[in-house]
């Protein structure tokens, strides 16, 4: 939308102001002059928000607070009420941020991944799937996209509909545990991850070479994201075979009973780049 000469920014009802309103909101056309000026704050209000001027407000973990904007109606006098989309999306972007996803990861789309149609579903009814607690198993050989596809999942997810995305490493979820002890804030936040109602994404499930210890809390991790229904995807190398000799029959089971397995395949990319596995 261009600028009309600073008008919806003065607070004056100049000759020539009418007209210039109706152009940067053509749904005006047929209101009466008198029925424009008495709405002219709630005009200005909504020019605002159509230029991605309305930022300012936050929540208390740091996203941009969401605004509704009013909109004119061809009938005079009449608004009607939508979400500003600028403010969603810069809730949005916040939200990726913080979701913890690894910045090489966030270069690509999901649109721009092969592999898109296999989460396609899971994402179209991502809603009904939290409500059920259902996740996904991501398996497939080193360097096939496993954890692309995820962070691009879980990234649409945030887009779609703004909900809270979790991402952790399996490495990092064992870390969090041992500092837990000793560490109120790490406990805290370890709490809120193993109990959070959103969608966790764990990486490399399998991936370390584990401890009792480790395995003891990586074991009580998914027992009570599985007792709790809470909607939780994975990311693995490991086949059936191996996962149970890792974790044992009885916590693979529940992987596969929360989750549906979605199998990669194909060389690794990361070496065709010439990167370290």
């Amino acid at each position: 939308m261009q600028e009309q000469s600073g008008v919806l920014h003065s607070n004056q009802v100049n000759p020539g102001t009418i007209g210039k309103v109706k152009a940067v909101f053509p749904a005006l056309a047929d209101w009466p002059e008198e029925v424009i000026t008495e709405n002219l704050d709630r005009l200005r209000e909504a020019y605002r928000h159509l230029k991605g001027d309305c930022g300012g407000l936050y929540t208390s973990n740091g996203v941009p607070h969401i605004h509704e904007v009013f909109l004119p109606e061809a009938e005079p006098g009449t608004f009607r009420k939508e979400v500003c989309l600028a403010s969603r999306q810069r809730a949005a972007e916040k939200m990726v941020e913080l979701a913890g996803f690894p910045k090489r990861h966030l270069t690509l789309s999901l649109d721009q991944l092969e592999a898109k149609e296999k989460v396609l579903p899971y994402i179209e009814n991502y809603l009904e799937n939290k409500k059920a607690g259902r996740g996904l198993l991501i398996i497939g050989p080193t360097g096939c996209g496993k954890t692309q596809l995820a962070v691009a999942a879980g990234a649409e997810i945030i887009r779609r509909y703004l909900e809270t995305v979790n991402f952790v490493h399996l490495a990092d979820l064992c870390n969090m545990f041992r500092k837990a002890i000793k560490d109120d804030d790490t406990e805290y936040r370890l709490e809120r991850l193993i109990s959070s109602k959103e969608l966790v994404i764990v990486d490399d499930l399998g991936s370390i070479s584990a401890s009792e210890f480790d395995l003891a809390n990586i074991n009580s991790f998914i027992d009570t994201r599985y007792r709790e229904e809470l909607p939780t995807v994975f990311t693995s190398n490991l086949n059936r075979q191996d996962m149970t000799a890792f974790f044992g029959e009885r916590v693979t089971s529940r992987i596969t009973e929360m989750c549906e397995s979605i199998v990669l395949t194909g060389p690794d990319r990361r070496t065709k780049r010439g990167e370290s596995k």
